[in-house]
């Protein structure tokens, strides 16, 4: 409970006597003025009325810039009383306050699985697709974040000719845990030959916040997956094994929901 502090009689008693003596002047000024006009000396009660104005601008100008620069040493000097120290029970323990704060994402992977004829376990790639027995593919990005909470993942993709060809949302309870975020669905290409060549676009976002948006290329030839949570370029050196692992585990655990939720297909030549 909060009590609200009265000034004492002295002081409204000062400020009443001041707020009267400010009046009355301004009141003989007003007369004064009206005098002059009625006398026939406009003129000179307008230089009147003048240099009050730039006198009292003088006196606002030197009140502000007095407040300003005296004002926290005045303050100081009239401070009474002694500061308390905080007093912190160890037996009450306070409660920890709530922030809204959101930790924010972070980007571990990006890239496609590729599913194979006759092979159930995708190949990862990030930024060459290669058609050759290519029978679906599917988007993913490996995230995780400071604090656990549920983020919502906007999918876009976008063939060679800028023309989206699907957008769909992706809910998913993240942690500190780095958790691969897929399409529930594979996209099955029924004539894979013909995507050689094309490049399309992914961008992922989560709210506002784009999370990744990359172009991956459709080869034709040898398979060149690169297998890590970093896409490295051609001439570096091979993915660390505990990189290779992690992201091996997580398409498995992936797998495992497929089985779970009988993950459906669709066909891109009809997007």
């Amino acid at each position: 409970m909060t009590t609200s502090q009265q000034p004492s009689p002295a002081v409204s008693r000062h400020v009443d006597l001041v707020k009267w003596l400010g009046l009355s002047l301004l009141s003989l000024f007003v007369l004064f003025i009206t005098v002059l006009v009625l006398t026939g000396e406009a003129w000179r009660a307008l230089g009147y009325v003048l240099v009050a104005l730039f006198g009292f601008l003088i006196v606002l100008a030197v009140y502000f810039w007095g407040v300003m620069i005296f004002g926290g040493f005045f303050q100081i000097i009239r401070r009474h009383g002694t500061p308390v120290p905080w007093d912190i029970n160890p037996a009450q323990p306070q409660a920890a306050p709530e922030h809204d704060i959101d930790p924010g994402l972070e980007l571990l992977a990006a890239g496609v699985l590729v599913y194979h004829l006759g092979e159930v376990r995708p190949i990862i790639h990030f930024r060459q697709v290669p058609t050759a027995n290519m029978r679906a593919i599917r988007p993913f990005v490996v995230v995780r974040t400071g604090g656990e909470r549920r983020y919502l993942f906007d999918f876009t993709l976008t063939n060679a000719h800028d023309k989206p060809l699907l957008a769909h949302q992706i809910s998913r309870d993240l942690t500190h845990t780095p958790q691969l975020v897929t399409l529930p669905f594979r996209l099955v290409a029924d004539s894979p030959r013909t995507l050689t060549g094309q490049r399309w676009t992914l961008q992922v976002r989560s709210g506002v916040t784009v999370v990744t948006s990359f172009r991956f290329t459709f080869v034709d030839g040898v398979d060149q997956a690169v297998v890590g949570l970093q896409p490295p370029a051609a001439d570096d050196e091979p993915p660390l094994p505990s990189q290779q692992a992690l992201l091996e585990r997580l398409v498995d655990a992936a797998l495992k929901q497929d089985v779970l939720l009988n993950t459906q297909e669709i066909t891109l030549e009809d997007l």
